[in-house]
């Protein structure tokens, strides 16, 4: 043994190597073995090279070969949980940047729970905080909801920067409970909604028109306005 012929007692060598009398017995009878930074600092100190070291214990090699080998698989598990988790984490803060810069427009605006509130020359504004968006989801523009402060408040406005697709809410009066559709001139012309309502209900509704018209079209030009602002 090559400890013996230097004249070293185990508690030396392991006093050099910075580890116990007992580690350095494990490994001379082959019941443990060095890692890779102890078999270096034992061939210097044995004077030899790594390769003749090595040599002289095949059972320790086929141990460093596995040793190796296995750590070479747990480097690359390693890498791949760790690329999953920079994935992972990168999406969320990728979420959350789009989020904040979403309602940017809003950030102003008085928070009541998930509900963005502004009210403005009579006119109140609305824009509802919705959480459950995904990367691939966050629509492009926010939809602006807006109705005239008023006791017998008539209706609510929904937009979302769709000239023809403008959403009337009413929820007062006959119609009261009601959402159409309609263009800027609010005219009541859409096939597929009158096909929905009796020859009444459809007079009922052009008959509301015509005398909500101004104010419609008022509340209309602000809430562009506002929606154009604040996306």
């Amino acid at each position: 043994m090559r400890r013996n012929e230097l004249g070293l007692t185990q508690s030396e060598v392991a006093e050099k190597l910075y580890v116990t009398r007992q580690t350095i017995s494990n490994w001379e009878n082959n019941k443990s073995y060095p890692n890779i930074d102890c078999l270096i600092e034992l061939s210097n100190l044995y004077e030899m090279t790594l390769d003749r070291l090595l040599k002289e214990d095949n059972t320790m090699v086929e141990k460093l070969s596995k040793d190796i080998r296995e750590g070479q698989k747990y480097k690359k598990l390693f890498l791949i949980l760790l690329i999953i988790v920079l994935c992972i984490g990168g999406y969320f803060t990728i979420l959350q940047l789009r989020l904040n810069n979403f309602y940017s427009g809003v950030k102003e605006w008085n928070q009541n729970g998930q509900t963005y509130n502004l009210i403005e020359d009579n006119i109140q504004y609305h824009v509802v905080k919705i959480d459950n968006y995904n990367l691939f989801t966050i629509p492009e523009e926010l939809e602006l909801m807006s109705s005239y402060i008023s006791e017998n408040e008539k209706f609510n406005m929904y937009y979302s920067g769709d000239d023809s697709n403008i959403k009337i809410y009413w929820t007062t009066g006959a119609l009261n409970g009601l959402e159409l559709s309609f263009d800027k001139e609010f005219i009541f012309d859409n096939v597929n909604q009158r096909n929905k309502f009796s020859y009444e209900i459809q007079e009922l509704i052009n008959k509301n028109l015509d005398k909500d018209k101004k104010e419609l079209t008022i509340l209309y030009k602000q809430t562009k306005n506002k929606w154009e602002e604040i996306n």
